[in-house]
C-alpha cells in the first residue's frame, strides 16, 4: 500500500509537460491561409534532423520521412501522420515530446535536434492542411553556386546505348561515357560554359549541381542530363553540349527525350512532368503524381 500513492503521482507527473525526464515543445499556433510547401518548409527541417535515421536505406520503426508518400505509408503501428488531424498524428506527438518515442532522441549520434516550436507550427498546419505534396514556390530563389565538396562522387543515373556499345554514367555533376566492350572511358562531357564563367575552372564538368538522369535517343546520337531545374543534350561522341533548357522551378529526377520529333520529357520532384521541344517551347505540363515523378517514357515519335 506505502508504494501506490508514489506510483500515482510518478503517472500524474508523466502526463503533465510531456515525459518524465523531456519537457513537451510548445506548438506555435501559425495564422496563415496559404499552403504549407511540402518541399520548402517540411521537408527541409526533416532531412535536418529526422532523415539521417528515417530513410529508405534506414528506416527505423519503419519510418522513411523523404517523401509525402513515404511519409503517409510509414509506421509500425499504424500511420504516422492522418491528414486533417495533427493532434492524432504520431510524428507531431513524437517531435513535440508529447508521446514516445521522442524524436530526435536526447542523446543521438548524428547531430539531430529538437524542432522548434514554430517548425513544429509548420508541421502540425500543413498536416491539418491535408499533409499533401507536390508543391513548391513559384518564386525564383536567388543561388550562390559553390564547386561540390571534393570526395562527394554519388551516382544517381546510368544509360546505355540502345545498340549496347556504350554506358553513360553521371558521378556527382559529371558525366562519363564508357565503351561496354573493353571498359574503357571514352570521354567526360564539359560545358564550355561552365569553365569559362561558373565556379569550376577545369573541363569534365557537365552542370553545376548533381546530374539526377540520362538518357540516350533512340538513335543513339544524343544524350540528354537532367539535373537542378535544367535539361541539356550532347552531341556525346565530341563530348560538347548542344542546347540548354529552363525545366521549371523542381529538380529533373528522370527523362527521354526523340530528337526525331524534336521533342522531350522531364519528371519532377514536384510530381509534374514537362513536355518541350529542343527549340525551349513549352508544349504541355501535367500533374502526373502527388509526389516525386520517378520514371517516364516519351514515344519515338513524340506524340505519347
Amino acid at each position: 500500500m506505502i508504494y501506490r500513492p508514489i506510483l500515482l503521482v510518478s503517472v500524474l507527473l508523466l502526463g503533465q509537460g510531456g515525459l518524465a525526464g523531456q519537457e513537451a515543445i510548445s506548438i506555435e499556433k501559425i495564422d496563415r491561409k496559404e499552403p504549407v510547401l511540402f518541399q520548402n518548409e517540411i521537408l527541409p527541417m526533416l532531412r535536418s534532423n529526422c532523415v539521417a535515421c528515417h530513410s529508405s536505406t534506414k528506416a527505423r520503426g519503419d519510418v522513411n520521412l523523404e517523401s509525402v508518400k513515404a511519409i503517409l505509408e510509414s509506421g509500425e503501428d499504424g500511420p504516422i501522420v492522418v491528414p486533417g488531424k495533427s493532434g492524432e498524428s504520431a510524428i507531431l506527438k513524437a517531435a513535440a515530446h508529447q508521446a514516445k518515442p521522442i524524436m530526435p532522441p536526447k542523446k543521438n549520434k548524428v547531430g539531430a535536434q529538437p524542432l522548434t516550436s514554430k517548425e513544429l507550427g509548420l508541421m502540425a498546419l500543413w498536416i491539418d492542411q491535408g499533409a499533401k505534396g507536390g508543391g513548391v514556390s513559384s518564386s525564383p530563389v536567388a543561388v550562390e553556386w559553390h564547386p561540390l565538396p571534393v570526395g562527394h562522387n554519388p551516382i544517381y543515373a546510368t544509360a546505355v546505348r540502345f545498340d549496347g556499345k556504350i554506358a553513360a554514367c553521371a558521378r556527382a555533376n559529371q558525366v562519363f561515357l564508357y565503351e561496354l566492350d573493353s571498359g574503357g572511358e571514352i570521354t567526360r562531357l564539359t560545358d564550355s560554359a561552365l569553365v569559362e564563367a561558373g565556379p569550376y575552372k577545369r573541363p569534365g564538368i557537365a552542370h553545376l549541381d548533381s546530374v539526377q538522369s540520362l538518357a540516350f535517343s533512340p538513335d543513339g546520337e544524343t544524350l540528354a542530363s537532367g539535373g537542378f531545374r535544367c535539361v541539356k543534350i550532347w552531341k556525346h561522341r565530341k563530348g560538347v553540349s548542344l542546347a540548354e533548357f529552363d525545366a521549371g522551378t523542381a529538380n529533373v529526377v528522370c527523362l527521354d527525350v526523340s530528337p526525331a520529333a524534336g521533342v522531350f520529357a522531364t519528371g519532377h520532384e514536384d510530381g509534374k512532368v514537362r513536355v518541350q521541344k529542343t527549340s525551349g517551347e513549352l508544349l504541355g505540363e501535367i500533374s502526373a503524381a502527388s509526389d516525386s515523378v520517378i520514371s517516364l517514357s516519351l514515344a519515338m515519335d513524340g506524340k505519347s
